[in-house]
C-alpha cells in the first residue's frame, strides 16, 4: 500500500510544475467541497460536471467529427465503418454510468458553522506547511539553503567540489565577502562551471566588485581554485582565483 502511494507521488513529482499545481488546485477544491457540503453533495456536483463535460466532448466534438467523416465517405460513394456505431454505443454507456453514480447521491443537511471553522483552521495551518513542503517555493529554498549549496550542486552540474567545509568553518556562512579583479588584469570572465572549458556567462570590469559566496572548487584544470560569485541578483557563476582578490565589504 505504502509503496503504491510512494509511486503515485513519484509519478506526480515528475510531471511539469504547471500540471502539479493544477492537480493540487483541483484536489484542494474537492477537499473544500467535501468539508463544506459533504461527500454525497460533492459527488453529485462532480458527476454533473463530468456528465456535462463528457456530453459536450462526446456529442459536440466526436459526433461532429463522425458526421463529417461519414459525409465525406458518402460523397465519395463509400460506406461508413461500423466502428462509428461502437463509438456511439461506448459514449452512451459512459453517460449512463455517470447518471447512475449521480443518482446514488442526494443533498444532506449540514452544520455550516462547524465546517467553516474547520476549513478556516485547515487553511491557516495547512498553507504554511504546503509552502515549506514545495521545492519550488522561496520558503523551502530558505530552509534547505545549506543542503542545496553542497549536496545538490553536483546534480545541477556544478561538480568538482574539492573539500566540503566542516560545521565549524565560518567561511561557509560568510556573507560580507566581495571579489575584485587584480590590478594587473583588464577583465575577468565568469563561467558556468569551475573549468576553463565551461561556457562564458559574464565578464566583470576593473574595479567592479561582486559578492563572493564563500564556496570554492577545483575544476579539471589542476591547481586552479575557483570562486563561486553572484554576478547578478540570483545568478551565480565561477571565476578563477588567479585573477581576483577577495575583500570585505
Amino acid at each position: 500500500m505504502m509503496e503504491s502511494i510512494y509511486k503515485i507521488f513519484q509519478f506526480l513529482y515528475q510531471m511539469p510544475v504547471f500540471i502539479r499545481y493544477l492537480l493540487l488546485t483541483i484536489g484542494l477544491i474537492l477537499v473544500v467541497q467535501i468539508l463544506l457540503l459533504g461527500v454525497k453533495v460533492t459527488l453529485r456536483l462532480v458527476t454533473v460536471l463530468l456528465y456535462n463535460l463528457f456530453y459536450f466532448i462526446g456529442i459536440s466534438v466526436i459526433y461532429r467529427l463522425i458526421f463529417l467523416i461519414m459525409k465525406k465517405k458518402r460523397q465519395n460513394g463509400g460506406v461508413a465503418s461500423t466502428g462509428f456505431e461502437k463509438i456511439e454505443e461506448f459514449i452512451s454507456n459512459i453517460l449512463k454510468l455517470i447518471l447512475k453514480i449521480r443518482r446514488l447521491s442526494w443533498d444532506m443537511p449540514i452544520n455550516m458553522k462547524k465546517r467553516l471553522k474547520f476549513i478556516s483552521a485547515l487553511f491557516i495551518f495547512g498553507i504554511p506547511i504546503m509552502m515549506y513542503s514545495m521545492p519550488e517555493s522561496d520558503a523551502a529554498n530558505a530552509i534547505i539553503k545549506y543542503e542545496q549549496k553542497y549536496l545538490m550542486s553536483p546534480i545541477l552540474g556544478e561538480s568538482y567540489v574539492s573539500n566540503l567545509p566542516m560545521d565549524n568553518d565560518e567561511s561557509v556562512f560568510e556573507t560580507n565577502l566581495l571579489v575584485e579583479l587584480s590590478k594587473e588584469n583588464g577583465g575577468g570572465v565568469i563561467r558556468n562551471n569551475p573549468d576553463y572549458n565551461s561556457s562564458k556567462i559574464y565578464e566583470i570590469e576593473p574595479k567592479q566588485q561582486i559578492p563572493f559566496t564563500g564556496e570554492k572548487a577545483t575544476g579539471q584544470s589542476k591547481g586552479i581554485v575557483w570562486y563561486k560569485v553572484e554576478y547578478k541578483k540570483g545568478h551565480y557563476g565561477w571565476i578563477s582565483s588567479n585573477i581576483v582578490d577577495v575583500i570585505k565589504k
